[in-house]
């Protein structure tokens, strides 16, 4: 079975808009907070919103990556020939 390397961090598939959202999300805590260190490393949104207590902060986590997904989807329609 396939293992990805441990010593390399995961494909950061984010776009900046999505980025900056959740920087501003988690501005929330302070700079040693695990979340806000595992966002500078590039861990995804979703896998963030775990490490993560507040509801109301979980909910703006996911509906970043909701917004996200959609721009994606936006983009794919215009390259369809």
């Amino acid at each position: 079975m396939f293992r990805s390397p441990v010593d390399r961090p995961p494909p950061d598939i984010r776009d900046d808009e999505e980025k900056a959202d959740v920087s501003r999300i988690l501005s929330a805590f302070p700079p040693d907070h695990p979340a806000r260190l595992a966002h500078e490393r590039g861990v995804d949104t979703i896998r963030l919103s775990h490490m993560v207590s507040d509801s109301a902060l979980i909910k703006e986590l996911t509906e970043a990556v909701l917004r996200a997904r959609g721009r994606l989807w936006e983009r794919h329609e215009h390259f369809k020939p």
